[in-house]
């Protein structure tokens, strides 16, 4: 539920092994397997902890709460719908996306996420069609949704150098090919997007494809663009409102 609720890293199995004193990691941290297969190193050498602030714990409280009760668990464990089986392919590679170390790896599991919940039926101007989809769906303001429409865009134009092999060698053996910051700003917009499928679905939704059709239709109607995003907003189901 964390790993929805806020931006950041974390999952149940986070462990990272150190030892003291700090020049002893250097000879026994890659040689040690005694849980599974830890991290060498904290996510961005530990100066980006996930908190939850006392000031949020209420409301983290209230998710918890809500999201147990039995008519909302029952509808999170059906996987019949089409909406939900998108939901959960895309919340499965998401929550993948926080237990892989390597950038790289991280960028083809947010592309395979994304994919689950915006792709067309038809595969027709692919790239922009996603793109453009995310953005409306996401986007607060004119100025983020052309952000998050250059930035998915960008995220795929990296992800087909990948899977064709044209990436540049030297930013990618030098690190520079895909970089902690930008998957968190991609990890933003997708966790953003999952909770408002989410909400839609929570809300009564089952269909994905008249999603996408109400998300394409927001293009040229304001008022339908609203409606969307008032009524994708996880809190109104979570929180009844607040």
């Amino acid at each position: 539920m964390l790993q929805y609720y806020k931006d950041g890293v974390t999952h149940i199995g986070y462990t990272v092994p150190s030892f003291l004193p700090p020049w002893v990691n250097q000879t026994r941290r890659a040689g040690l397997f005694f849980i599974g297969n830890p991290r060498r190193e904290p996510y961005e050498r530990g100066a980006k902890l996930y908190h939850v602030k006392d000031d949020e714990k209420p409301r983290v409280g209230r998710w918890w709460t809500t999201a147990t009760t039995p008519p909302i668990a029952a509808k999170l464990a059906d996987t019949k719908t089409k909406l939900r089986q998108a939901i959960w392919r895309a919340g499965t590679y998401y929550e993948l996306s926080h237990e892989r170390a390597s950038p790289v790896e991280r960028l083809i599991l947010l592309a395979i996420a994304l994919e689950s919940l915006f792709s067309p039926a038809d595969k027709g101007e692919f790239t922009f069609r996603i793109s453009l989809s995310a953005a409306q769906f996401v986007g607060r303001t004119p100025e983020e949704r052309h952000q998050i429409f250059k930035g998915v865009k960008d995220l795929y134009g990296r992800r087909s150098a990948l899977f064709h092999g044209s990436y540049d060698l030297e930013k990618y053996n030098n690190g520079t090919f895909v970089t902690n910051a930008e998957i968190e700003i991609w990890a933003s917009w997708i966790r953003r997007s999952l909770c408002g499928f989410l909400g839609l679905y929570l809300s009564g939704r089952t269909d994905r494809d008249s999603i996408l059709s109400d998300i394409a239709a927001a293009g040229f109607d304001p008022a339908v663009a609203e409606d969307l995003r008032n009524s994708s907003q996880i809190d109104r189901v979570l929180l009844g409102g607040a």
